[in-house]
C-alpha cells in the first residue's frame, strides 16, 4: 500500500533504484560454484543440503523491501532479507541493524520509513508488516572491532572494525501476521552453548530479485554470464559454504552472496557435516548475515542471541 502511495506521487518525489542508502560490500567467494534447480527451488550445491532442508529454508526466508526518506520528502527503497525465530514460544523477526538504521549518504540523510518482510514462497502467507526500532543513526553506533580470520598471512588474525557494531535488530512489533503460520515458518536458534568450529557448514536462503547483480557489486572480475551461473536466475536461493573462522561474536564463511543479502538467516545444513554438528542441529539458526568482510573475499554475519525483554 504504502509503495503504491509513494509511486503516484510521481518520479521526482519517489525514486525506486537498487541500493540507495546502504553500499556494504558483499563477496563472490567461490567462482566455481553453479546454481542448479532442486525440487521446487535452487541452490548451489546439491551434495551439501537435502531438498526437505532446502524447501524449509526457503520457506522461512523473507525478502525485505525497505524504504527510507529524506526531509526533502524523497523517498527511495532497498532490498534486504529478514526471517523469524521461536523465542519463548513466540516467533520474532530479526534482520541486519544496517537494513533499519538512519545514514547519511552523499551529505543527505535518508531516514528509515518502515518495512514489509514478504515470504520467498507466498503460499497461504502474504507480506508482513514488521515494526522496527526507529531513529538509531549509524554515526551513534560504537562499531564493532573483532579479530578477522583473513586470507593471508598478512591479514590472518587482524583486528578490523564494522561500523554497524553487532549487526542484529530484532523486531518489536508486528501487524498483520497469521500466527498459526508465522510460527510454521519461523527457523528455531540453535541451542545456547553450541560449539563453533571452522568447518561446519552453513547457508543462507535468499531470494533473486529484480536487483541485478554486477562484478563491481560482488567485488569480483567476472562476466555476466559466469554470475549467472553462479547466482541464477530469478528465485529462492540456498547458498552454501562452511565456516572459515570463529569470532567472538561473528563468523566467517566462504559462501556466496551479493548486495540484498543482508539480513538472511545463517543455518546449519544437513550433509556433509563434520562430527561437531549433530543431527538435531541441522536447520537450526546460527547467525544473521551481515555482507562481506573488510578488505576479504569472505563473507561473515553476526551469532545470533536472544534478544533482551
Amino acid at each position: 500500500m504504502f509503495r503504491r502511495f509513494v509511486r503516484a506521487l510521481g518520479p521526482d518525489i519517489y525514486r525506486k533504484i537498487t541500493f540507495p542508502v546502504k553500499e556494504n560490500a558483499e563477496k563472490l567467494v567461490k567462482t566455481g560454484r553453479t546454481t542448479v534447480p532442486f525440487g521446487a527451488n535452487y541452490t548451489d550445491d546439491k551434495d551439501a543440503i537435502s531438498e526437505t532442508l532446502l524447501d524449509a529454508a526457503c520457506r522461512n526466508a523473507f525478502h525485505l523491501y525497505l524504504y527510507y526518506t529524506t526531509e526533502d520528502d524523497e523517498f527511495e527503497e532497498a532490498h534486504g532479507q529478514c526471517g523469524f525465530v521461536h523465542l519463548g514460544g513466540v516467533a520474532r523477526a530479526v534482520t541486519a541493524l544496517h537494513n533499519v538504521v538512519d545514514e547519511e549518504k552523499e551529505g543527505k540523510m535518508w531516514l528509515f520509513h518502515h518495512a514489509a518482510a514478504s515470504p520467498l514462497d507466498p503460499t497461504s502467507l502474504n507480506s508482513q508488516r514488521v515494526q522496527w526500532p526507529k531513529g538509531v543513526k549509524q554515526a551513534n553506533i560504537r562499531p564493532y572491532v573483532g579479530v578477522f580470520g583473513g586470507t593471508s598471512k598478512e591479514t590472518k588474525g587482524a583486528a578490523n572494525e564494522w561500523r554497524y557494531g553487532v549487526d542484529v535488530q530484532w523486531g518489536t512489533r508486528h501487524y498483520n501476521l497469521d500466527f498459526k503460520n508465522i510460527q510454521r515458518r519461523s527457523f528455531q536458534m540453535v541451542a545456547k552453548g553450541f560449539d563453533f568450529h571452522v568447518g561446519q557448514k552453513v547457508g543462507i536462503a535468499v531470494e533473486r530479485c529484480e536487483a541485478p547483480i554486477t562484478p563491481e557489486n560482488v567485488e569480483a572480475n567476472v562476466t555476466q554470464e559466469e554470475i549467472k551461473r553462479i547466482y541464477g536466475g530469478q528465485g529462492t536461493v540456498v547458498y552454501t559454504g562452511e565456516i572459515t573462522h570463529v569470532g567472538q561474536q561473528h563468523i566467517e564463511y566462504n559462501l556466496n552472496s551479493f548486495r540484498g543479502c543482508s539480513g538472511a538467516i545463517v543455518f546449519l545444513l544437513d550433509k556433509g557435516q563434520p562430527p561437531t554438528v549433530e543431527q538435531r542441529h541441522h536447520g537450526k539458526a546460527v547467525a544473521v548475515h551481515a555482507g562481506g568482510v573488510p578488505g576479504e573475499r569472505m563473507n561473515f554475519g553476526f551469532l545470533l542471541t536472544e534478544p533482551n525483554p
